[in-house]
């Protein structure tokens, strides 16, 4: 039974609800790369866009891609400084 004004567990954000988990490729490729749809699942084919398959369809992991768009930022910026 729900009671009116109890604490809905349901209704509550939890901080890790926000984090975008997957996407489809070919958002990721266009959001990250400036790639169209065709490039992006090329890319993911070759194994430059992280990716996981879910039954019969391929998601990216936009964490990963954030990740290593920031260690190739870093080591761009270490290479300048050098």
């Amino acid at each position: 039974m729900y009671l009116q004004g109890q604490n809905d567990l349901t209704k509550e954000k939890h901080p890790m609800s926000r984090k975008v988990w997957t996407m489809p490729v070919p958002e990721a490729g266009k959001k990250y790369y400036g790639l169209t749809k065709s490039p992006s699942y090329a890319a993911a084919a070759r194994g430059e866009i992280p990716t996981i398959r879910v039954g019969g369809r391929i998601y990216a992991l936009p964490a990963v891609i954030e990740r290593q768009l920031g260690q190739q930022q870093s080591d761009e910026d270490g290479d300048a400084a050098a």
